[in-house]
């Protein structure tokens, strides 16, 4: 079965902010509220790094996984100082 966060292979695909349970697809770095938290920058740097079928093939480059890194932590440390660690999507 596919949809929103699901792959043709049926797995599933969550946002990558740490706790975050919010299906999408596998394209797709982080949900609509995580990613928007994201300065521009840190949306750009992603999107610049990402090489389409990544996500099929299984070979993010290394500028992916840095800018990956970058916007994870960035979503943890703004996360803390909400006073929470996960989305309540």
């Amino acid at each position: 079965m596919s949809g929103p966060g699901r792959s043709a292979s049926g797995t599933d695909h969550t946002c990558h902010a740490t706790g975050c349970r919010v299906r999408v697809p596998p394209a797709m770095f982080a949900c609509r509220s995580h990613w928007y938290r994201l300065p521009k920058a840190m949306r750009d740097a992603i999107w610049d790094a990402y090489v389409p079928g990544q996500e099929i093939r299984k070979d993010p480059s290394a500028a992916y996984l840095a800018a990956a890194r970058a916007a994870i932590s960035y979503l943890e440390r703004i996360d803390e100082r909400a006073g929470n660690g996960r989305d309540p999507g």
